[in-house]
């Protein structure tokens, strides 16, 4: 059974939440970085931490290659089928392969007073599949 895609804002967002859309302005980007692929040693993708705002609060996205031109300052996005991630114990919103970002048309006032980056979660601990 598919699981249908909920709206959301960023206040409801939990860690680990998927499938679920979102929109949001985009607010500032960080330098852009490159990182090594775990696949592929030889292989470098671009990384920029990218502050993202809707009426409810802000959030960092993390976004790879094209992403990072694609999401413009200053501008309107939907986001479908993301997820939230936590990394160095920090909520991320991201797109991952089965999301996507879509310009929209769409304005609203944004609130950064709720930045949701900056609570503390711990990630939890993978369960292992088998029993000693």
């Amino acid at each position: 059974m598919e699981t249908e895609i909920k709206d959301t804002k960023i206040s409801e967002l939990k860690p680990l939440e998927n499938k679920f859309r979102l929109l949001f302005k985009v607010m500032n980007k960080s330098e852009t970085r490159e990182v090594s692929s775990k696949n592929n040693e030889y292989e470098t993708h671009r990384i920029s931490d990218i502050t993202v705002s809707d009426d409810t609060g802000s959030i960092l996205v993390s976004a790879w290659d094209d992403d990072i031109e694609l999401l413009e300052e200053g501008k309107f996005f939907k986001i479908e089928n993301g997820y939230v991630n936590i990394y160095r114990d920090s909520l991320r919103l991201a797109r991952g392969k089965f999301g996507n970002f879509t310009p929209i048309e769409e304005e609203f006032e944004t609130n950064d007073s709720n930045n949701r980056s900056d609570e503390v979660h711990e990630r939890p601990q993978r369960r292992n599949s088998y029993q000693y």
